[in-house]
């Protein structure tokens, strides 16, 4: 049986901690905004900056018309 200070304890360890601003960068971080709150993907490719290409991706692939030459070579 816990006393109370450790049910305060446990309730603390177990309580999540989410940043909500950190969490909307990082799903925005692979994404390009479109009007009305619309979001699509961007090219899969990630630059020298650590930062996706900000091109839209060519029908059912996950890179762009550029970068999709270089992910075929690759291969």
């Amino acid at each position: 049986m816990n006393t109370r200070s450790q049910t305060k304890l446990q309730r603390e360890l177990l309580e999540p901690k989410i940043d909500f601003y950190e969490a909307s960068q990082e799903w925005r971080a692979n994404k390009i905004s479109r009007k009305n709150g619309c979001f699509i993907y961007s090219c899969c490719f990630t630059l020298e900056n650590g930062d996706f290409c900000s091109r839209i991706p060519k029908n059912k692939s996950c890179y762009c018309s550029v970068h999709l030459k270089n992910a075929k070579n690759n291969l």
